[in-house]
């Protein structure tokens, strides 16, 4: 705009210039008339020749001026065209991406979908082709039934735990006795003793009548009852050192049985958080140690369906409650035992606390009974995390006996 206005200001006087010159001319020489001389007229014409060279410059300057200023408005005509069309290219571009990311996230969502329906599937595949063999009567049961009897043996399991680590806390036989007396029955001494000598001579009660009727039985375990003592107190050495545990509540009769739970039920009550952590750990691996030929493929896509569900971009929250809905409650406890046995990796740990995957477990078990108001899921969660944050073990060693 400013040169544009240098420009114009510069026509304008040089058109006054030429204005002043033929006015000079007329005003110098008007009272001498109009002459009949050529030389005088061609004086006038050599004159009028530089007015209008003058004239003809102004003319030119402002022909190149107007071009100048169409070939300007030309350029910002151009430059505002291919400034609409990159913005418009943006827009399409911005729009083309914005559609194939929508696209993208509405296929992937169903790919999820599907999978996810498809793991479900499979699932509930395992649950049917899912074996167990009965310790006890070497029964086959297969699929929900067959968590059943892997439960009742889990169970089994920490509940004769309880019992070594229990007596190994007493300093005598007197005092352990007196201790079983309190709370169970007279007969279940007896009944550990013979369950134990039968076990360790290869005899299994098939029977649902308790061992005690056998007289030659209890005729060799009464003869030395303190011998028996001791090796309850040393129950626990196999199962940390090799994993492995008798399971001679094999030869209980039902009514046995529920004498194993009464007392080791009353002793999980009274025993400190370190402990039954400890318990639950060392029952998780001999249990494991025993079945996992035949547990370890189910749980094992059991974590794995865990961790897929976990990795979904959309509706994690969804399809994770639908999946915890989906287990049953004897597979939850299962799986929780798998977790704490270590036989799967750490971050299914972290998963299950952060998802309460265990949050269908029942309160009425006996390892989710603790002192304090906790509910089921807030105990589980509580041992889980002990195991992430690598909570040493008790020692399991019994105290000295007087």
């Amino acid at each position: 705009m400013k040169k544009s206005s240098t420009f114009i200001w510069i026509m304008a006087i040089l058109a006054l210039i030429a204005v002043y010159m033929l006015g000079r001319y007329f005003w110098q020489f008007a009272e001498n008339g109009w002459s009949n001389d050529p030389m005088e007229w061609g004086a006038f014409g050599s004159y009028m020749g530089a007015i209008t060279g003058l004239l003809a410059f102004v003319g030119v300057l402002y022909s190149v001026h107007n071009a100048n200023k169409k070939s300007a408005e030309a350029k910002e005509e151009a430059e505002k065209v291919r400034k609409e069309a990159v913005a418009e290219n943006k827009k399409i571009r911005e729009e083309a991406r914005e559609e194939s990311e929508r696209l993208g996230a509405k296929a992937e969502a169903k790919d999820e979908r599907d999978l996810f329906f498809k793991l479900i599937e499979s699932h509930q595949k395992m649950m049917n082709s899912l074996i167990s063999i009965d310790l006890k009567t070497h029964e086959k049961t297969e699929g929900m039934q067959a968590f059943e009897v892997y439960k009742k043996e889990m169970y089994s399991d920490l509940q004769l735990m309880i019992i070594h680590w229990k007596a190994g806390q007493f300093t005598s036989y007197a005092g352990w006795q007196k201790n079983i007396k309190m709370l169970v029955r007279d007969e279940f001494e007896l009944t550990l003793f013979v369950a134990m000598f039968a076990y360790d001579a290869n005899q299994i009660n098939r029977k649902d009548e308790p061992l005690q009727n056998d007289e030659e039985l209890v005729k060799i375990v009464l003869s030395n009852p303190r011998s028996w003592f001791r090796d309850l107190r040393k129950g626990l050495d196999d199962p940390v050192k090799y994993g492995r545990l008798k399971p001679f509540y094999v030869n209980f009769s039902t009514e046995e049985r529920e004498d194993l739970l009464l007392y080791a039920g009353d002793a999980w009550c009274y025993t400190e958080i370190d402990v039954r952590y400890s318990l639950l750990r060392l029952a998780a691996r001999c249990f494991y140690t025993r079945n996992l030929a035949r547990l370890s493929f189910h749980f094992n896509n059991l974590c794995y369906i865990t961790k897929v569900i976990n990795d979904f971009k959309f509706n994690r929250d969804y399809y994770m409650d639908y999946w915890i809905a989906n287990l049953n409650t004897m597979e939850c406890e299962l799986l929780f035992f798998y977790l704490l046995s270590g036989k799967s990796n750490m971050d299914i740990s972290e998963i299950a606390i952060n998802s309460n995957l265990f949050k269908n477990v029942p309160k009425d078990q006996i390892f989710t009974v603790m002192p304090e108001d906790k509910t089921a899921l807030e105990v589980l969660n509580e041992f889980l995390q002990m195991q992430i944050d690598y909570k040493e073990e008790i020692n399991f060693n019994p105290v000295a006996e007087e």
